[in-house]
């Protein structure tokens, strides 16, 4: 799967959001390390980063109404 990284940022200091994601290693939803937002060939958001318990790479999509709240343009 090709992503495009987008010089984009989040309003996380504002609001510290805390994202999940599911970790096929551990079995259960896991807090993102390092979140970064990322945009798919086909237009849509993901948030993408490492997994807090065992570190590999772990992904979600976001839906619009957390694109238009999280995401902004520099």
């Amino acid at each position: 799967m090709s992503l495009y990284r987008c010089g984009l940022q989040a309003v996380l200091a504002r609001n510290m959001v805390e994202w999940y994601a599911f970790d096929v290693k551990a079995r259960k939803k896991v807090r993102i390390k390092n979140p970064q937002f990322v945009q798919l060939k086909n237009g849509r958001w993901a948030v993408t980063g490492t997994s807090e318990e065992t570190g590999i790479k772990v992904f979600r999509f976001l839906s619009k109404e957390e694109v238009e709240k999280y995401v902004t343009k520099k």
